[in-house]
């Protein structure tokens, strides 16, 4: 009885984050363009798939994306490049700093990085 109010609040705080990661969710879809993504456009899909079309070359990676705990996690699994495809890459995991419909800042290795549409 008397771990009851510590399981409650750890359920509230377990929700409030999965409604939290649903929002970032909902506001990461679509295209990004910056600095952050070099020349080119990054796309995420409702689906947790992810496009990157390099504006020089016919180059297009793909990858999975995810939130979880405010992190935006991103893995890398076909990055055709000149000389053919190359393997799938590490996950990366940065922190979301903020995101809205026009701007999107997170941290990733220590470094700011902001995208926009």
């Amino acid at each position: 009885m008397k771990f009851t109010p510590i399981i409650l609040a750890l359920m509230l705080l377990l929700a409030a984050r999965s409604r939290r990661d649903a929002k970032l969710g909902q506001q990461i879809l679509g295209s990004w363009t910056g600095q952050a993504v070099g020349y080119g456009r990054m796309t995420f899909a409702p689906d947790g798939g992810f496009s990157f079309v390099d504006n020089y070359t016919t180059n297009i990676s793909a990858g999975t994306w995810q939130i979880k705990d405010g992190d935006w996690i991103v893995k890398i699994t076909n990055a055709p490049f000149l000389h053919g495809p190359s393997p799938a890459g590490p996950e990366t995991r940065s922190k979301i700093v903020s995101i809205d419909a026009h701007k999107f800042v997170y941290i990733s290795g220590g470094r700011t990085a902001t995208l926009s549409r």
